[in-house]
């Protein structure tokens, strides 16, 4: 005599396209990946601050700058007419090689800075020191310095000086 046997079966959908099945809400995913996202970012910032010494330098040194001129631009207000300012400005070597300042080209005389050469070992500093005359009379004034640089894609940089003698 035959005899029955009755097996519990498992369906399961033949539909292939029918992946596993994500729970999390719309807004639970789109906060992950925000926060994800500005974690790697802020990683990347704090990076570049550790390795360029300030966070108004390590965009700078992110976008692959490894000489770094503090300030790029000097404004002089308010001063005297025929009145000799001094103002430094902080060369930051990122590199892993020696940079060497080779030379300046200022726009006037009413300018002079340090002796040239002047080299800055890997990852250390120098003050430049630029000393600006301003005009005999009452003006704006505008005026630039280019360093010549052996840095190999950076040759040279130009620091503006800008103000008014009153």
């Amino acid at each position: 005599m035959p005899t029955d046997v009755n097996k519990d079966a498992e369906v399961v959908s033949t539909d292939s396209s029918v992946g596993p099945v994500d729970s999390r809400s719309p807004l639970v995913q789109w906060i992950q990946i925000a926060v994800l996202t500005l974690l790697i970012g802020c990683t990347f910032l704090g990076i570049g601050w550790w390795r360029s010494g300030g966070m108004a330098t390590s965009w700078a040194y992110l976008q692959g700058e490894r000489l770094i001129f503090t300030p790029a631009n000097i404004i002089i207000e308010n001063a005297k007419p025929n009145e000799v300012i001094e103002r430094t400005v902080l060369v930051r070597n990122l590199s892993n090689e020696t940079v060497t300042l080779l030379g300046s080209q200022k726009s006037c005389g009413c300018i002079t800075l340090n002796v040239f050469p002047i080299e800055i070992k890997p990852h250390h500093k120098q003050e430049l020191i630029i000393k600006i005359a301003t005009p005999k009379k009452p003006e704006k004034f505008e005026n630039f310095v280019k360093i010549f640089t052996d840095l190999q894609g950076m040759t040279s940089v130009t620091i503006e000086v800008t103000g008014t003698a009153k």
